[in-house]
């Protein structure tokens, strides 16, 4: 995964009418992708990586900011958001955003 990345420069396609893409990844694996980001020949023309926690003012700034947000944990055990976190966070990081309809 780490080569196909590579060789297409990083580049992480955000689908039409989305804002953000989330890529969620264990530590380990975040470490690796990291530094072959680091050392990619073309790193000066590729955007630099924004790696947070699910569930943190950070992740929401991110999300907030849009393009790629890399989400550091383990993708088959993903992070549960405290019950006691505004409700502003636990819906913006979760995903579960819901348009007015006037």
């Amino acid at each position: 995964m780490i080569q196909v990345d590579a060789a297409n420069g990083f580049e992480h396609l955000i689908p039409e009418g989305a804002n953000f893409v989330e890529v969620s990844m264990p530590p380990a694996v975040m470490h690796a992708y990291r530094q072959a980001h680091q050392s990619h020949p073309n790193v000066a023309n590729i955007p630099p990586m924004r790696i947070v926690e699910r569930g943190t003012f950070q992740h929401l700034n991110a999300i907030l900011q849009g393009g790629v947000v890399f989400v550091k944990e383990d993708p088959q055990n993903s992070t549960v958001i405290d019950e006691g976190a505004p409700e502003i966070l636990k819906v913006m990081c979760q995903g579960n955003l819901t348009k007015k309809q006037s």
